[in-house]
């Protein structure tokens, strides 16, 4: 298994990520209750939607997408910069400018690309009060 300085989870590994610019699709595990506040994971948001988070070797770009699949199905995920260094990362929605808590919803795919980034599923910080 190669090494992936990612999964230490470094502001800095945050930022490569983000701007790499490439993307694995992925679900949106739901954990029982919504707490989202109706944030874009909550279960009535998500039908018909596809959600994205950066991957160095993702096999998607925003450029594979059209303005009218990014308008209208696709969401796009960022990765939050650890609080401290080794510390989980976390999602929230590409150029939302909102501080969003964890709403209990969690983004994750079976693509091995993934597990080798980010280790574990991630949580999604799209609830908004």
């Amino acid at each position: 298994m190669k090494q992936n300085h990612f999964r230490t989870h470094t502001v800095e590994g945050a930022k490569a990520l983000n701007e790499c610019g490439r993307y694995l699709l992925v679900d949106i595990l739901h954990m029982g209750v919504d707490c989202t506040n109706g944030g874009v994971t909550s279960p009535e948001n998500v039908v018909g939607k596809a959600f994205f988070v950066p991957c160095l070797d993702g096999n998607w770009t925003l450029k594979d997408m059209t303005p009218e699949y990014r308008a209208t199905r696709a969401i796009v995920l960022e990765v939050i910069p650890p609080a401290f260094e080794g510390c989980p990362y976390r999602l929230k929605v590409k150029d939302d400018p909102r501080r969003g808590m964890a709403g209990g919803n969690w983004a994750y795919t079976s693509d091995s690309r993934f597990a080798e980034t980010y280790g574990a599923p991630l949580a999604v910080h799209d609830r908004h009060e």
